[in-house]
């Protein structure tokens, strides 16, 4: 048995499911955006770019599913383990030659560019991967309760990226704007 408190891996659980959730429907929200950002990562083949970026987001949606469902929790924490893996290779790779690229980590909800501090969040990540793949066997059931807040979660996320996505882009536009003219 573990000897790490139940609520470290609980929290360890939802933070990943819950990073892979909003990652996945943030990319959905913003299907082109994220595909053109796939495409200049100049990692893969156009083409190839382009089909894996229309499969990111339902690994990301699909992993974190998994992990919330209890009994697949390591497949699914393995899952996110890859993609967040290849992810760090590609920001890695474009960071050593010296491309600034728009990460297309969260899809429409931030702009960010590649850097440092990106694969750092993403090493922490991944270290929570390690975390729930070793200790799934030892992890406290998921109550209803914990069901109920995390569906509330995920219903909440995806009407508000439906309902305020356009809205979010027309503020950005009006602050870019704004800072464009002083």
């Amino acid at each position: 048995m573990s000897s790490l408190p139940a609520e470290l891996l609980v929290w360890s659980r939802w933070t990943l499911a819950g990073v892979m959730v909003v990652a996945g429907l943030g990319k959905l929200a913003d299907r082109e955006g994220f595909v053109q950002a796939a495409i200049n990562y100049q990692i893969l083949p156009h083409g190839l770019a382009r089909a894996f970026a229309q499969l990111i987001p339902w690994s990301e949606l699909a992993s974190a599913l998994l992990i919330l469902s209890g009994r697949w929790v390591a497949l699914g924490a393995l899952l996110s383990g890859l993609l967040l893996l290849g992810f760090s290779a590609a920001i890695g790779i474009n960071i050593v030659r010296g491309r600034p690229v728009n990460c297309g980590c969260l899809g429409k909800l931030t702009r960010d560019k590649i850097g440092w501090p990106l694969l750092l969040r993403n090493t922490f990540l991944i270290g929570l991967v390690i975390l729930v793949i070793t200790s799934h066997d030892e992890r406290p059931s998921v109550s209803i309760n914990e069901w109920f807040a995390m569906s509330t979660l995920i219903v909440s996320a995806v009407a508000g990226l439906t309902l305020f996505g356009p809205g979010l882009d027309f503020l950005r536009q009006a602050f870019l704007s704004q800072s464009h003219t002083e």
